[in-house]
C-alpha cells in the first residue's frame, strides 16, 4: 500500500521509501535512484519533500540512465537530463518513454499508474514547434499505438521549468489501476487539433485498489471544462474551477468499482499546487486551504503550466478508506 507525505527535507527516510520528490533550483538527488530533483522554486519560504513509501522493503538499482525501486508491488523509475540532451524535445520524449516502458516491463511491473513530467521552457516556440506540443508527439509516438491505449493511460502531469532540463518519472505497479476521467471534461487523448496534432495520452485520474480500499491519484488539473480553458486571467476563479473538477473526480471514483465497499469516503492525502505567478502565492493559498479542506499544508511551486492561458494547475492524492 502506497503511503504519501510531505516531510522536512533533512528529517530521516524510512527505510520502505520508494521514491523522493526534491524541489527548488538547488535540488540534487544525491544519487540516490529513488530521489528526484526537480528545478522548480518552493513558494512562501516552504523547504519540504514529497516522500511516496510503502509497507515493505525496498530494492534500488540503475539501468540505461534511469534510477529506480520496487517493493514487489510498485515500481517508482525516474530519468533526468539536461538542457542540452532534451533540445529535440519529441525524439528525447519519445526514447525516454520507451526506455522508460521497457525497464518497467522488464522488472516486472507492467502497468503504469501515474507518470510526471518536467521540462524546461515547456511553452516556448510557435504553433505546431511548441515545445510542449512537440513533447506530446514524442509521447504519442511511444504509446499511442498500442491496443486500447485509450482505455490503459496513467494518471499524468507535465509543467514547465525556468532552469534544468527534462526531468521523466513514472510509478508502475504488478497489478493494473483503474482510469478515471472526469464528466466536467473531455478526455485529453480526444483533445480537438487546435490543441496539437497529437493529444496528450494521459488519465484525468488512476484508482489504485489495496487492502483498505483504494488510492486515487489525481493527474494535473486546472480550470478547463470540455476542452477549453476558463477564466483566463484570474487566477481566483481558476482555482475555484480545479478545486470543482477534482471534486467530480472524486466523486466519479467512489462510484467506479462494483467490488469495493460501497461506504468509503475520500480523505485528502497530499496536495501539490503549481502557480504560474508566484506574486498569486498569498492571495490563493487560504483558498485553496478552504476549498480542499487540507490537514496538511500543500506543497506551492513555482512553474509554467502546459497552456499559456492557464495559471493554476494542482495535483493531489487521496486515500479512499
Amino acid at each position: 500500500m502506497l503511503h504519501v507525505v510531505h516531510a522536512p527535507r533533512n528529517e530521516p527516510e524510512p527505510r520502505h521509501t520508494l521514491a523522493e520528490f526534491r524541489f527548488g533550483v538547488d535540488a540534487s538527488a544525491d544519487g540516490d535512484p529513488r530521489c528526484v530533483a526537480v528545478s522548480l522554486p518552493q513558494l512562501g519560504g516552504d523547504s519540504r519533500v514529497e516522500r511516496w513509501s510503502t509497507q515493505s522493503p525496498v530494492a534500488t538499482g540503475t539501468m540505461r540512465g534511469f534510477g529506480f525501486a520496487h517493493d514487489g508491488e510498485y515500481l517508482f523509475a525516474s530519468l533526468a537530463l539536461t538542457r542540452e540532451q532534451c533540445a529535440d524535445v519529441e525524439r528525447t520524449t519519445r526514447s525516454s518513454y520507451l526506455h522508460l516502458d521497457h525497464l518497467v516491463r522488464s522488472q516486472g511491473y507492467p502497468y503504469w499508474l501515474r507518470a510526471w513530467n518536467y521540462l524546461v521552457d515547456i511553452t516556448g516556440g510557435e504553433g505546431e514547434a511548441e515545445r510542449y506540443r512537440r513533447f506530446n508527439a514524442g509521447r504519442y509516438s511511444a504509446v499511442g499505438l498500442r491496443s486500447s491505449v485509450e482505455q490503459n493511460l496513467p494518471a499524468a502531469s507535465a509543467l514547465g521549468s525556468d532552469s534544468g532540463g527534462f526531468v521523466v518519472c513514472c510509478l508502475a505497479g504488478k497489478r493494473p489501476g483503474v482510469q478515471i476521467e472526469n464528466p466536467r471534461q473531455v478526455s485529453a487523448s480526444s483533445y480537438p487539433p487546435r490543441y496539437g496534432l497529437r493529444s496528450p495520452m494521459f488519465a484525468r485520474a488512476s484508482l489504485v485498489p489495496n487492502a483498505r480500499g483504494a488510492q486515487l491519484l489525481v493527474s494535473g488539473t486546472a480550470s478547463i471544462v470540455g476542452h477549453e480553458s476558463r477564466h483566463p486571467g484570474d487566477p481566483m476563479r481558476q482555482l475555484e474551477e480545479t478545486a470543482r473538477n477534482f471534486e467530480a473526480l472524486v466523486e466519479t471514483a467512489l462510484k467506479t468499482r462494483a467490488d469495493m465497499p460501497r461506504n468509503l469516503t475520500a480523505r485528502l492525502e497530499s496536495l501539490r499546487v503549481y502557480l504560474r505567478n508566484g506574486d498569486d502565492y498569498a492571495a490563493l493559498l487560504p483558498r485553496v486551504r478552504e476549498l480542499f479542506a487540507v490537514r496538511t499544508e500543500p506543497l506551492v511551486l513555482r512553474a509554467d503550466i502546459c497552456r499559456r492561458d492557464l495559471l493554476v494547475e494542482i495535483e493531489g492524492t487521496y486515500a479512499l478508506e
